[in-house]
């Protein structure tokens, strides 16, 4: 599937064609709703991002694309295949990743992997001893940080590729904007990396290579979750290097074995290790953001850290009991002072059984509910299905900081918000929920040259929120950006109040704002519309 009728989808169908014999080519816009009974593995592609004006211009995924949509072994491609894992919310992805992926792999555990054993033949592999480049070397405070990479080629590298790469480096220090971007524009597009933070904590996921790219060593440039593969490089197979076009076949070839393997987890809540990552990054007048980090209020030892190592420290004694909930702009790390109180690990399992052994107290009970999603009402069958799934638990932090067993899969929905849009205007919705209310963001980003309007505004008709008539909740308070004209424009958000449904009615993990638009330039006006957002709640507790 990519943009049909262009030269690079041309030279995907040839080669695929050359190493399968049975391909047929569809558009990407059908990606959606096509039927796939009769395909075996499906390949997902489209023209490379391109930059404008120094932002990458990406591909709007079809609305309702969701994991289900995609049954068969799936590889994804690029950056077009990372705005697909993101859309249905796999680990793999662009959102929490980089396309900043250039032409060279890294072959850091070796070449036992079954893409370079066939069934296509490989040429014979000489890997080169690369210096990690300096962006490497950022993360030395929280990875073990190579002097140098094993690399191999898979695409065909720019003519003077590194004399450009010079000279952008040497613009970004400058300030030089302008060259920045017009070095970066005589450069192929970039390929995507995904980050390795908490990427290997489901069973689901393997790291089969990384690559040289503007973040990490140890970032996913080929990975695969359940039957979906990504493969990062941007390159068609004209450009492929063979090495390149053989293990792309290869890889096409392995991912089609997975055809009954689940995705066990999706994008949920961020991994403990991005809490460690930021902490890093602190020294340099930064450390005032960890309030930010923890919804505004962080756990006393860090708020008293004055630098990067301190709160690293802080990190290395507190890793145990630190999760992340809500999604959006709510999104915060807390300090589980529950666990802290117990002296276990949320990932252990001892911290289970510590609970069903005195499940009348209410500690246990929040713990218990907190990492299982099961209520602690009666102790007997919470025990049983313990004994039954022990062997085959496992903890995720992507998941939600949950435990999980593979005999019964939770059905998990992505928290990360979801666009939803008329025209100029996208909308997104996120909520999180604790004991008395349930806070929620709705995020707009008006495109320019256009604005919607604030209540109060004179000359058009004002953004209005509300609920559907059957909703579980209650609309409580709405508080909307201020303005001096009236008029919304570029990027904002409106926060909620609502009222909390009470536990175990209908429709309490899941909420849906009824959001009224009318989008203006200076010259015309659009009909006034209502985008209808839904977005999971997720609980603080």
């Amino acid at each position: 599937m990519g943009d049909v009728g262009t030269a690079r989808s041309a030279a995907f169908e040839v080669y695929l064609k050359e190493c399968f014999g049975d391909v047929r080519v569809a558009d990407l816009a059908e990606l959606a709703t096509l039927d796939f009974d009769d395909a075996e593995v499906v390949v997902v592609d489209g023209e490379p991002v391109t930059y404008v004006d120094g932002m990458p211009r990406t591909y709007k995924v079809a609305p309702g694309l969701t994991v289900d949509s995609l049954p068969p072994p799936t590889v994804l491609v690029g950056g077009v295949g990372g705005a697909i894992a993101d859309a249905i919310g796999l680990k793999l992805g662009w959102r929490h990743g980089c396309l900043c992926l250039d032409h060279r792999a890294i072959i850091d555990e070796g070449m036992s992997h079954p893409i370079f054993n066939g069934p296509l033949a490989v040429p014979p592999i000489a890997t080169t001893s690369t210096p990690s480049p300096e962006n490497f070397g950022h993360y030395a405070k929280v990875k073990d940080v190579p002097a140098t990479v094993a690399t191999v080629e898979i695409a065909i590298a720019a003519e003077d590729e590194d004399a450009i790469r010079a000279e952008m480096k040497r613009a970004s220090q400058a300030g030089d904007t302008a060259a920045v971007v017009a070095a970066m524009s005589s450069l192929p597009t970039p390929g995507l990396v995904s980050t390795s933070a908490g990427f290997l904590d489901s069973p689901d996921c393997e790291r089969i290579c990384g690559g040289i790219n503007m973040k990490a060593h140890d970032y996913v440039a080929v990975g695969r979750q359940g039957r979906m593969l990504q493969w990062g490089f941007e390159a068609d197979p004209s450009r492929m290097t063979p090495l390149g076009r053989a293990l792309f076949a290869n890889a096409v070839a392995y991912i089609a074995a997975f055809a009954d393997a689940p995705i066990e987890v999706l994008r949920v809540a961020l991994p403990r290790e991005s809490l460690a990552i930021s902490l890093a990054f602190l020294d340099g007048g930064g450390a005032g953001r960890v309030a930010g980090l923890f919804g505004g209020a962080a756990p006393a030892g860090l708020a008293a850290a004055t630098s990067s190592d301190e709160a690293l420290a802080w990190f290395a004694t507190h890793r145990d009991y630190v999760r992340h909930v809500g999604s959006g702009p709510g999104a915060h790390w807390v300090l589980d002072e529950d666990a802290l109180t117990v002296g276990l690990a949320i990932d252990s399992l001892e911290l289970l059984d510590h609970c069903l052994a005195d499940p009348g107290d209410e500690r246990s009970g929040r713990l218990w509910t907190r990492y299982t999603h099961r209520a602690l009402t009666d102790a007997s069958i919470e025990r049983a299905w313990l004994a039954e799934h022990r062997t085959d638990l496992y903890f995720s932090d992507w998941a939600g900081y949950r435990w999980i067993s593979p005999r019964d899969l939770p059905r998990l929905r992505p928290t990360e918000p979801r666009q939803t849009g008329d025209g100029p205007v996208l909308a997104a919705l996120s909520a999180v929920a604790d004991a008395t209310s349930i806070r929620a963001w709705v995020t707009l980003q008006i495109a320019p040259g256009h604005h919607v309007y604030a209540p109060g505004a004179g000359d058009g008709l004002p953004v209005t929120v509300g609920l559907p008539d059957n909703s579980a909740f209650s609309l409580v308070d709405v508080t909307f950006p201020d303005t001096e004209d009236g008029h919304l424009s570029g990027y904002h958000v409106i926060g909620l109040t609502l009222g909390a449904a009470p536990v175990g009615a209908a429709g309490r993990d899941e909420l849906t704002i009824l959001l009224g638009v009318q989008s203006c330039d200076e010259q015309s006006c659009r009909p006034p519309t209502t985008l209808t957002l839904v977005c999971p709640v997720t609980s603080s507790d």
